[in-house]
């Protein structure tokens, strides 16, 4: 639902925050701290850290691009 006109970027950014990616990230937690054995707060720093990586550079790469 986001306008075509704006950067490529925001429509990168703005994808990779919805609600399905939240709650994968969500479960992605439990299930890494359950299979790990280690606390949530690990794990939620190691699920969240990488996406946050990814999402940065995808956000880069689509402004680079445009």
């Amino acid at each position: 639902y986001m306008p075509t006109d704006w950067s490529q970027a925001l429509i990168t950014l703005g994808s990779a925050l919805d609600i399905t990616t939240i709650w994968t990230l969500i479960l992605l937690t439990i299930g890494i701290s359950i299979i790990a054995r280690v606390s949530k707060g690990k794990a939620a720093a190691t699920v969240f850290g990488w996406w946050i990586l990814i999402t940065l550079a995808r956000v880069g790469i689509a402004a680079a691009m445009s």
